[in-house]
């Protein structure tokens, strides 16, 4: 499942910054992709879309989900099939 996650997430980032060529699951939104804080709001709004799912800016804290990996495992925590 977390391929399919991440082939989405990397859909969603092209979509915001298409100059990102690669994510992987170490991949750091601000740090490794340089995501400003407009570019992630944008980014958190599409996965929601994405992945019919709603985040609160407590959970994004929380849970570190600016880390891809952490946020694969979030996501699958709340959806039942990708």
């Amino acid at each position: 499942m977390s391929g399919e996650i991440i082939k989405r997430l990397h859909q969603i980032v092209k979509e915001i910054k298409p100059s990102i060529n690669a994510l992987n699951e170490n991949s750091n939104l601000s740090k490794d992709l340089g995501l400003d804080s407009l570019d992630t709001i944008s980014f958190f709004f599409e996965v929601e879309k994405a992945f019919n799912i709603k985040m609160s800016e407590s959970d994004i804290a929380e849970n570190k989900l600016l880390n891809i990996d952490k946020l694969i495992k979030y996501i699958e925590k709340r959806v039942d099939n990708i």
